[in-house]
């Protein structure tokens, strides 16, 4: 008799096991580059969205010609600088030996290479939106080390519809040659809303700062010509002909050039100056122009105007919004390294490890950790106080350990106090005062006994060593030799004398403890 088939037990679903389907649409980017709409798609290479860099038909390269200006030259390099100068360190991703033989492999590789350079190449983006650095692998014994990292301008890479970098050639103009992988490092300042892989670089707003710049220099030259200069102005009489008003025309702008003036007789010539009223001058316009470029790169313009009106506590607050920004640089080229030359030179040495973060923190203040660990220290000994201070009065928290841990910023326990060891020669009761109690508060103690006991044999000693000074000088010697000399008179210090005090002041000390012992216990 056949069996009858067993009924298949129903998977249980999504929805009774509690674990829900990501749809296909949710696992991958749906506004991506392949349906950007504010992307000029004219071939496979992508191209910048900047409407400076369209209209102007200069490509990147425009925004080099912002360093030309002398102030924004200057605020760049102090923000790159700035950065280089910290020292970096690397540091495990965890503490497992393979993520630690990780990072000390790293930190052996950056040593070998211009790592200052590389950054300082890498940091162009904020400037450009973005910078390009090529690596050239080579093998050394067991493992796979950059020979060479080398920056590559900016007009030679473009970018694909995946943002892969591609390499412009004398073949290839128009979409480029793509970059084998694990081979170009590309670092980005800012992408500003994630649709340009070119970056968001401060040259386009340093653009506009160094353009009106020029512009107002342009007019201050011409205002410096009109008022600096006299200009002169000749009268002659009526009637002259228009080939004399000629020759005295010339002859007045060859006096403006500095040259001499000679005029027939009868004919006036004045040197009138213009005259500028109110407070409004193009040197107040490039200035206005200089801050805002300085603002824009670093935050602030204390540091690069004082003017005279700056004060010890404004240039720390601009110091610190300064530093707040390289911080930010600091943290954008390490997970550029983190995620290109770090990983790629981790995965060929050390595959099961993760790869390190490579940091440039800001050096510490001495002096403001310092203040402020006595400013913490000080109003944790007064919330103490406070504390006991309620304690005494009847009051107190709940949970004593808890309040106790949230004031010193550390977990506390509370337990017995412990007492400070007495001195051997100081054994017995302790007064109301906290002083040792032998026989009473007016008796001396056994300490004091001991040392009045042995005054003459220290004396003893004292003019011996005294004794053995005076010899080594006499016979010549130096206080080097000192030491040897003392060694050799030392068994012939009567030290049996002072054996017998220090022996009987113990067994004092003894039998004065016991007896108070007893006495507590009677009592």
């Amino acid at each position: 008799m056949k069996k009858p088939r067993a009924t298949p037990t129903p998977k249980a679903t999504a929805a009774e096991t509690g674990r829900k389907n990501i749809p296909a649409e949710g696992r991958a980017l749906f506004a991506h580059a392949r349906n950007d709409i504010t992307i000029p798609h004219y071939s496979t290479a992508l191209r910048p969205t900047d409407d400076i860099l369209i209209r102007r038909g200069k490509g990147v390269e425009l925004y080099r010609e912002v360093l030309r200006d002398g102030r924004s030259y200057t605020v760049l390099q102090k923000r790159a600088r700035a950065l280089i100068a910290r020292d970096w360190s690397v540091e495990p991703a965890s503490q497992e030996p393979v993520d630690i033989r990780a990072a000390e492999f790293v930190e052996r590789m950056l040593d070998r290479l211009p790592f200052d350079q590389i950054t300082l190449a890498l940091l162009d983006a904020t400037l450009m939106g973005f910078s390009t650095a090529e690596i050239v692998w080579e093998r050394d014994g067991f493992e796979v080390m950059p020979s060479l990292v080398k920056k590559i301008d900016q007009r030679r890479i473009a970018f694909d519809i995946d943002w892969k970098p591609r390499l412009f050639t004398m073949e290839q103009m128009l979409d480029g040659l793509p970059f084998p992988e694990r081979k170009l490092i590309v670092h980005r300042f800012d992408e500003h809303d994630g649709s340009d892989p070119y970056g968001f670089g401060l040259g386009r707003i340093l653009f506009w700062h160094v353009l009106f710049k020029r512009e107002g220099v342009g007019f201050w030259l011409k205002a410096l010509e009109r008022f600096a200069v006299p200009l002169p102005v000749a009268r002659y009489p009526a009637g002259t002909l228009p080939a004399d008003q000629q020759r005295l025309l010339d002859a007045l702008s060859g006096a403006i050039s500095g040259g001499a003036l000679a005029v027939p007789i009868g004919t006036e010539v004045e040197f009138a100056k213009a005259a500028l009223s109110g407070t409004l001058t193009h040197e107040g316009w490039c200035r206005y122009w200089d801050e805002q470029t300085s603002e824009t790169v670093l935050g602030e313009t204390l540091t690069t105007n004082m003017g005279g009106n700056g004060s010890r506590a404004a240039a720390e607050t601009h110091r610190d919004v300064k530093d707040e920004l390289i911080d930010g640089d600091a943290d954008l080229v390490a997970a550029t390294l983190q995620a290109s030359l770090v990983r790629w030179a981790v995965e060929y040495n050390v595959p099961d490890a993760q790869p390190p973060l490579v940091q440039r923190p800001r050096p510490s203040n001495v002096a403001a950790e310092e203040k402020s660990k006595a400013e913490k220290a000080d109003r944790q000994r007064k919330d103490l106080d406070n504390l006991f201070r309620l304690r005494r009065e009847g009051f107190g928290p709940q949970k004593m350990e808890e309040a106790l841990s949230e004031i010193m910023d550390r977990p506390i326990i509370v337990c017995e106090p412990v007492k400070p060891a007495a001195d051997p020669l100081k054994v017995g009761r302790i007064g109301n005062d906290g002083t040792p109690a032998f026989s009473g508060p007016d008796d001396p103690s056994i300490a004091d006994q001991l040392r009045d006991a042995t005054a003459g044999i220290r004396r003893q000693w004292i003019e011996h060593i005294r004794g053995v000074i005076d010899q080594l000088l006499a016979d010549g010697g130096e206080l080097v030799d000192l030491p040897q000399r003392l060694l050799e008179a030392y068994p012939d210090l009567p030290v049996d004398e002072l054996a017998d005090v220090i022996g009987d002041a113990f067994a004092l000390a003894e039998l004065k403890g016991r007896a108070d012992l007893q006495d507590e216990v009677a009592e």
